[in-house]
C-alpha cells in the first residue's frame, strides 16, 4: 500500500514557514509546480484505488499520525 498524504501546496508552504524552516532547492519551485505534482498523485491514486490510501494532510499532525498508524495497523495486522 502507498499512503498519500494530500496537502495543498499553499498549506505546505504555510506550515514550513510557521515552523521557521527555510526552503530547500526543490521547495523553492513556483507554486504551480507543486499543483502539477499534486494533480499527478491524484491521478495515480484514482487509477489505483486498491494500492493508494489518501489521508487529508490539512488535518492536525496528531490526526494525520493517528490515521497513518490506523492504516499501518490494518495493513500489517498489528
Amino acid at each position: 500500500k502507498t499512503i498519500f498524504i494530500d496537502i495543498s501546496p499553499e498549506e505546505s508552504v504555510r506550515r514550513r514557514q510557521s515552523a521557521g524552516r527555510m526552503a530547500a532547492r526543490l521547495e523553492s519551485q513556483a507554486i504551480e509546480f507543486y499543483h502539477g505534482i499534486r494533480a499527478g498523485f491524484h491521478e495515480i491514486a484514482e487509477a489505483n484505488p486498491d494500492r493508494f490510501i489518501s489521508i487529508n494532510g490539512e488535518s492536525t499532525i496528531e490526526d494525520i499520525a493517528g490515521k497513518i498508524w490506523q492504516v499501518v495497523s490494518e495493513v500489517w495486522d498489528l
